[in-house]
């Protein structure tokens, strides 16, 4: 444990820039790296984005211990989620639909309610 350590990382509680949290980021990038190379096959994409746009992920990503790819798929993942959650309420939009009194008529009719 050599070394002033640098602040405090408020997500894990820890200092950072000591041993441990070097050890943490090193073991994450293991890990998924790992998990990237074993079960799922990867490609590269490009993308150009504004330069403070990429700034500011890399000072996030590394002030979180984040790995880049890792935290990119994911947002690409959540927003790809989004639209399908978006057309599904399209469609259920045009469903009919019924008075919940109706609905609770019937559940109590059933023996449900």
């Amino acid at each position: 444990m050599a070394g002033k350590p640098e602040g405090r990382d408020s997500a894990w509680g820890l200092d950072t820039g000591t041993w441990y949290d070097r050890l943490r980021h090193v073991l994450i990038v293991f890990a998924i790296t790992w998990h990237q190379e074993e079960t799922v096959p990867t490609v590269q994409i490009n993308a150009r984005i504004d330069p403070r746009l990429k700034q500011v992920l890399d000072e996030f990503c590394r002030s979180r211990g984040l790995v880049m790819n890792h935290f990119i798929q994911e947002a690409i993942l959540d927003r790809l989620e989004e639209f399908e959650d978006i057309e599904d309420l399209k469609a259920i939009r045009h469903e009919p639909t019924r008075p919940l009194a109706e609905v609770l008529a019937e559940l109590k009719r059933d023996g449900a309610l």
